[in-house]
C-alpha cells in the first residue's frame, strides 16, 4: 500500500509564498505591459494626427502661397507683354512667409482681447470704486450731521436736505443707469401693449372664424328649405 508524506507546515508556507509572488508577478506584467502597450498607442496616434495637422498646415499655406503668387505672376507678365521690362519690388510668397504673418496676426488679436478685456474691467472696477467712494461720503456726511448735538432739529432737517440734494446732483447712481431704467420700463410697457394688442387680434379672429361659420351654416339652411320648399310646390 502506498503511502504519502504529509508536507510540513514549513513547505505549505513556501509553496504559498511561490503562488503568491508568482500571481503578483503575473498581474504585475498584465497591467504594466497593457498600460505600456496604450501609451505607445496613444503616443503613436499623438503623433500621427500631429503630423497629419502639420501636413494640412503646409498644404493651406502652400496653396495661400500660390494664390498670392498668382495674382503677381500676371501682373507682371501683363507689363511684359506690353513691353515694360520691369519687375514688381515685391518677393514671391513662401509657405513660411504665410506661417509668419498667420502668427503675427493671430499674436496680435490674442494681445488685442486681453488687452480690451483688461481696459474693461479696469474701468468696471473704477466705476464701482467711485461709486462706493461716494456712497461712503454720504454715509460719513449723513453720520456727521447726527452725531451733531449742537444744532436744533430744524438745522439738523436743513442739512440732511441738502445734503440729499447734494447726492441727487452728485448722482449716487449715474444717469446713465437711471435713463437704462427707464427705457427698460418702457420697452416693458411696451411688449405688454403689444401682448395685449396680439390677444386682442386672436380673440376677434376666433370671433369673425364662428361669425362666419355661422352664417355659412345658415345659408345653407336657409337654401335647402327654400329648395324643399320648391319641391313642394312644384309636386
Amino acid at each position: 500500500m502506498a503511502t504519502y508524506e504529509v508536507p510540513s507546515d514549513k513547505q505549505i508556507a513556501e509553496l504559498f509564498i511561490m503562488a503568491f509572488v508568482l500571481g503578483l508577478a503575473a498581474m504585475i506584467s498584465y497591467f504594466f505591459t497593457d498600460q505600456e502597450a496604450e501609451e505607445e498607442k496613444r503616443e503613436q496616434l499623438w503623433l500621427s494626427q500631429k503630423q497629419a495637422f502639420y501636413w494640412f498646415l503646409d498644404a493651406v499655406a502652400g496653396s495661400l502661397a500660390n494664390g498670392l503668387n498668382a495674382p503677381l505672376q500676371y501682373v507682371t507678365d501683363f507689363l511684359h507683354a506690353t513691353g515694360i521690362k520691369v519687375d514688381l519690388p515685391v518677393n514671391p510668397v513662401t509657405p513660411d512667409g504665410v506661417f509668419f504673418v498667420v502668427q503675427w496676426v493671430l499674436l496680435l488679436l490674442i494681445c488685442y482681447a486681453v488687452i480690451a478685456l483688461a481696459f474693461v474691467m479696469f474701468t468696471f472696477f473704477l466705476r464701482k470704486l467711485w461709486w462706493l467712494l461716494k456712497v461712503a461720503l454720504a454715509l460719513a456726511c449723513f453720520g456727521i450731521i447726527l452725531n451733531d448735538h449742537s444744532i436744533d432739529t430744524k438745522t439738523m432737517v436743513f442739512r440732511v436736505m441738502c445734503l440729499g440734494c447734494i447726492c441727487i446732483l452728485f448722482a449716487i447712481r449715474s444717469w446713465r443707469d437711471w435713463t437704462m431704467a427707464a427705457r427698460i420700463i418702457y420697452l416693458e410697457g411696451q411688449v405688454k401693449i403689444l401682448e395685449n394688442q396680439v390677444k386682442e387680434t386672436d380673440l376677434w379672429r376666433r370671433r369673425c372664424l364662428i361669425l362666419g361659420c355661422c352664417l355659412i351654416g345658415l345659408l345653407c339652411f336657409m337654401f335647402s328649405m327654400v329648395r324643399l320648399i320648391y319641391v313642394v310646390l312644384s309636386n
